[in-house]
Protein backbone atom coordinates (compact mmCIF):
# COMPACT_ATOMS: atom_id res chain seq x y z
CA UNK A 1 0.00 0.00 0.00
CA UNK A 2 1.13 3.56 -0.78
CA UNK A 3 0.09 6.37 1.52
CA UNK A 4 0.02 10.16 1.26
CA UNK A 5 -0.39 12.81 3.93
CA UNK A 6 -1.54 16.16 2.59
CA UNK A 7 -1.95 19.32 4.68
CA UNK A 8 -4.31 22.10 3.67
CA UNK A 9 -6.58 19.63 1.92
CA UNK A 10 -9.89 21.49 2.17
CA UNK A 11 -9.53 23.37 -1.13
CA UNK A 12 -7.13 24.62 -3.77
CA UNK A 13 -3.86 22.83 -4.39
CA UNK A 14 -4.21 20.45 -1.44
CA UNK A 15 -7.62 19.25 -2.57
CA UNK A 16 -6.39 18.81 -6.15
CA UNK A 17 -3.40 16.78 -4.96
CA UNK A 18 -5.67 14.56 -2.88
CA UNK A 19 -8.05 13.81 -5.76
CA UNK A 20 -5.21 12.98 -8.14
CA UNK A 21 -3.37 10.76 -5.67
CA UNK A 22 -6.58 8.86 -4.91
CA UNK A 23 -7.01 8.31 -8.65
CA UNK A 24 -3.49 6.84 -8.69
CA UNK A 25 -4.38 4.33 -5.98
CA UNK A 26 -2.90 6.03 -2.92
CA UNK A 27 -4.49 5.97 0.52
CA UNK A 28 -4.72 9.62 1.51
CA UNK A 29 -4.81 11.23 4.94
CA UNK A 30 -5.98 14.83 4.51
CA UNK A 31 -5.32 17.40 7.23
CA UNK A 32 -7.02 20.81 7.44
CA UNK A 33 -9.40 22.87 9.55
CA UNK A 34 -12.42 22.04 7.40
CA UNK A 35 -13.18 18.92 5.41
CA UNK A 36 -13.15 18.90 1.60
CA UNK A 37 -16.13 17.66 -0.37
CA UNK A 38 -14.51 14.31 -0.90
CA UNK A 39 -15.96 10.84 -0.39
CA UNK A 40 -13.63 7.93 -1.11
CA UNK A 41 -12.92 4.61 0.58
CA UNK A 42 -9.22 5.45 0.74
CA UNK A 43 -9.56 9.01 2.05
CA UNK A 44 -9.30 9.80 5.75
CA UNK A 45 -9.90 13.35 6.97
CA UNK A 46 -8.13 14.64 10.08
CA UNK A 47 -9.31 17.96 11.54
CA UNK A 48 -6.25 20.12 12.22
CA UNK A 49 -5.54 23.71 13.20
CA UNK A 50 -1.91 24.34 12.30
CA UNK A 51 -1.98 27.81 13.84
CA UNK A 52 -1.82 26.08 17.22
CA UNK A 53 0.07 22.92 16.33
CA UNK A 54 0.29 20.05 18.82
CA UNK A 55 2.09 16.78 18.04
CA UNK A 56 -0.40 14.79 20.10
CA UNK A 57 -3.29 15.75 17.79
CA UNK A 58 -1.89 13.37 15.16
CA UNK A 59 -1.00 10.33 17.26
CA UNK A 60 -4.01 8.44 15.93
CA UNK A 61 -3.02 9.11 12.32
CA UNK A 62 0.53 7.89 12.86
CA UNK A 63 -0.73 4.75 14.62
CA UNK A 64 -3.05 4.00 11.69
CA UNK A 65 -0.22 4.44 9.23
CA UNK A 66 2.10 2.17 11.18
CA UNK A 67 -0.56 -0.52 11.32
CA UNK A 68 -1.12 -0.23 7.56
CA UNK A 69 2.63 -0.77 6.97
CA UNK A 70 2.84 1.19 3.69
CA UNK A 71 5.79 0.63 1.39
CA UNK A 72 5.82 4.35 0.54
CA UNK A 73 4.65 7.51 2.30
CA UNK A 74 4.39 10.91 0.63
CA UNK A 75 4.20 13.94 2.91
CA UNK A 76 3.00 17.07 1.13
CA UNK A 77 3.30 20.06 3.44
CA UNK A 78 0.94 22.34 1.56
CA UNK A 79 -0.99 24.23 4.25
CA UNK A 80 -0.07 27.88 4.58
CA UNK A 81 -1.42 31.25 5.61
CA UNK A 82 -0.42 34.65 4.27
CA UNK A 83 -1.53 36.85 7.20
CA UNK A 84 -0.53 39.27 8.61
CA UNK A 85 -0.52 41.42 5.50
CA UNK A 86 0.38 45.09 5.51
CA UNK A 87 2.95 47.52 6.76
CA UNK A 88 5.53 46.14 9.17
CA UNK A 89 4.42 48.34 12.07
CA UNK A 90 0.90 46.89 11.93
CA UNK A 91 2.01 43.37 12.86
CA UNK A 92 1.36 41.94 16.33
CA UNK A 93 2.99 38.98 18.04
CA UNK A 94 -0.08 36.65 18.17
CA UNK A 95 -0.62 36.76 14.40
CA UNK A 96 3.09 36.41 13.66
CA UNK A 97 3.20 33.34 15.91
CA UNK A 98 0.16 31.79 14.19
CA UNK A 99 1.71 32.23 10.76
CA UNK A 100 5.04 30.74 11.82
CA UNK A 101 3.23 27.84 13.50
CA UNK A 102 1.30 27.00 10.34
CA UNK A 103 4.01 27.69 7.77
CA UNK A 104 7.11 26.48 9.63
CA UNK A 105 6.41 24.62 12.87
CA UNK A 106 3.72 22.30 11.47
CA UNK A 107 5.63 21.04 8.41
CA UNK A 108 8.84 20.60 10.41
CA UNK A 109 7.07 18.72 13.20
CA UNK A 110 5.15 16.44 10.83
CA UNK A 111 8.33 15.68 8.92
CA UNK A 112 10.19 14.90 12.14
CA UNK A 113 7.47 12.48 13.27
CA UNK A 114 7.40 10.80 9.85
CA UNK A 115 11.13 10.20 10.13
CA UNK A 116 10.89 8.90 13.70
CA UNK A 117 8.16 6.44 12.77
CA UNK A 118 9.32 5.19 9.38
CA UNK A 119 12.83 6.19 8.29
CA UNK A 120 14.67 3.29 9.92
CA UNK A 121 12.08 0.77 8.73
CA UNK A 122 13.22 1.19 5.14
CA UNK A 123 9.89 2.69 4.07
CA UNK A 124 10.29 4.93 1.02
CA UNK A 125 9.62 8.48 2.22
CA UNK A 126 9.08 11.47 -0.05
CA UNK A 127 8.71 14.89 1.55
CA UNK A 128 7.57 17.89 -0.48
CA UNK A 129 7.41 21.32 1.12
CA UNK A 130 5.31 23.84 -0.77
CA UNK A 131 7.10 27.16 -0.73
CA UNK A 132 6.74 30.37 -2.72
CA UNK A 133 8.71 32.82 -4.79
CA UNK A 134 8.16 35.14 -1.82
CA UNK A 135 10.83 33.12 -0.02
CA UNK A 136 13.49 34.78 -2.16
CA UNK A 137 11.82 37.92 -3.53
CA UNK A 138 10.92 40.92 -1.37
CA UNK A 139 7.22 41.74 -1.57
CA UNK A 140 6.21 44.82 0.46
CA UNK A 141 3.50 43.93 2.95
CA UNK A 142 4.32 40.21 3.04
CA UNK A 143 7.32 40.17 5.38
CA UNK A 144 5.99 37.50 7.75
CA UNK A 145 4.89 35.21 4.94
CA UNK A 146 8.25 35.65 3.21
CA UNK A 147 10.33 34.82 6.27
CA UNK A 148 8.16 31.77 6.98
CA UNK A 149 8.72 30.35 3.50
CA UNK A 150 12.42 31.19 3.61
CA UNK A 151 12.68 29.40 6.95
CA UNK A 152 10.89 26.34 5.56
CA UNK A 153 13.27 26.19 2.61
CA UNK A 154 16.35 26.31 4.82
CA UNK A 155 14.87 23.72 7.17
CA UNK A 156 14.45 21.46 4.14
CA UNK A 157 18.04 22.12 3.10
CA UNK A 158 19.17 21.15 6.60
CA UNK A 159 17.21 17.91 6.45
CA UNK A 160 18.71 17.01 3.08
CA UNK A 161 22.22 17.51 4.47
CA UNK A 162 21.41 15.37 7.53
CA UNK A 163 20.06 12.55 5.39
CA UNK A 164 23.18 12.59 3.23
CA UNK A 165 25.33 12.13 6.32
CA UNK A 166 23.13 9.32 7.63
CA UNK A 167 23.17 7.57 4.28
CA UNK A 168 19.44 6.81 4.30
CA UNK A 169 18.64 6.52 0.63
CA UNK A 170 14.96 5.82 1.31
CA UNK A 171 14.35 9.48 2.28
CA UNK A 172 14.01 12.23 -0.34
CA UNK A 173 13.07 15.89 0.10
CA UNK A 174 12.08 18.62 -2.31
CA UNK A 175 10.95 22.24 -2.20
CA UNK A 176 8.30 23.28 -4.71
CA UNK A 177 7.65 26.90 -5.58
CA UNK A 178 4.34 26.34 -7.37
CA UNK A 179 3.95 29.68 -9.10
CA UNK A 180 0.77 31.71 -9.18
CA UNK A 181 -2.31 29.60 -8.54
CA UNK A 182 -5.97 30.60 -8.75
CA UNK A 183 -6.82 30.08 -5.06
CA UNK A 184 -8.67 31.81 -2.24
CA UNK A 185 -5.35 33.23 -1.01
CA UNK A 186 -4.98 35.05 -4.32
CA UNK A 187 -8.52 36.43 -4.24
CA UNK A 188 -8.09 37.53 -0.63
CA UNK A 189 -4.97 39.54 -1.48
CA UNK A 190 -6.69 41.19 -4.45
CA UNK A 191 -9.50 42.38 -2.17
CA UNK A 192 -7.19 44.22 0.21
CA UNK A 193 -6.96 48.01 0.36
CA UNK A 194 -3.98 49.06 -1.80
CA UNK A 195 -3.31 51.88 0.67
CA UNK A 196 -2.68 49.24 3.35
CA UNK A 197 -1.07 46.54 1.18
CA UNK A 198 1.53 47.89 -1.20
CA UNK A 199 1.71 44.74 -3.35
CA UNK A 200 -2.05 44.58 -3.98
CA UNK A 201 -1.75 45.94 -7.54
CA UNK A 202 0.68 43.17 -8.46
CA UNK A 203 -1.77 40.46 -7.37
CA UNK A 204 -4.59 42.16 -9.28
CA UNK A 205 -2.38 42.20 -12.37
CA UNK A 206 -1.85 38.44 -12.07
CA UNK A 207 -5.60 37.96 -12.42
CA UNK A 208 -6.18 40.56 -15.12
CA UNK A 209 -3.36 39.28 -17.31
CA UNK A 210 -4.50 35.66 -17.11
CA UNK A 211 -1.40 34.68 -15.16
CA UNK A 212 -3.16 32.43 -12.65
CA UNK A 213 -2.97 28.66 -13.14
CA UNK A 214 -5.63 26.16 -12.11
CA UNK A 215 -4.81 24.19 -8.98
CA UNK A 216 -5.44 20.94 -10.86
CA UNK A 217 -2.75 21.75 -13.43
CA UNK A 218 -0.21 22.64 -10.77
CA UNK A 219 -1.01 19.45 -8.86
CA UNK A 220 -0.36 17.41 -12.01
CA UNK A 221 3.03 19.07 -12.46
CA UNK A 222 3.98 18.35 -8.85
CA UNK A 223 2.90 14.72 -9.02
CA UNK A 224 5.06 14.17 -12.08
CA UNK A 225 8.00 14.44 -9.69
CA UNK A 226 6.90 11.43 -7.70
CA UNK A 227 7.56 9.17 -10.65
CA UNK A 228 10.99 10.54 -11.50
CA UNK A 229 14.44 10.26 -10.01
CA UNK A 230 15.05 13.89 -9.08
CA UNK A 231 17.78 13.32 -6.50
CA UNK A 232 20.50 14.68 -8.79
CA UNK A 233 18.57 17.63 -10.20
CA UNK A 234 18.45 20.14 -7.33
CA UNK A 235 16.47 20.82 -4.19
CA UNK A 236 14.07 23.49 -5.51
CA UNK A 237 11.51 22.86 -8.25
CA UNK A 238 9.97 26.03 -9.68
CA UNK A 239 6.74 26.09 -11.67
CA UNK A 240 5.46 26.72 -14.26
CA UNK A 241 8.88 26.51 -15.97
CA UNK A 242 9.69 23.18 -14.29
CA UNK A 243 13.20 24.28 -13.40
CA UNK A 244 15.40 22.64 -10.78
CA UNK A 245 17.87 24.67 -8.75
CA UNK A 246 19.70 24.67 -5.43
CA UNK A 247 19.30 27.08 -2.54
Amino acid sequence: MKAAIITGVSRGLGEALAFQLLDKGYHVWGLSRSAPEMVHDHFRFISADFASFRDSDFDGMWDELLEAAPKEVLLLNNAGVIDPVGAYETHRAPMIEKTLSCNVVAPMALTAELLRRFADKGTKLKIVNISSGAAVHILPGLSVYSISKNALEFATKGLVEEEKRKGRDNVSCLIVRPGIIDTKMQSDTRSLDPNEFESQAMFSEFKESGGLRAAEDVASDILELFFQDTSHRGLVYSLPKKLFSDL
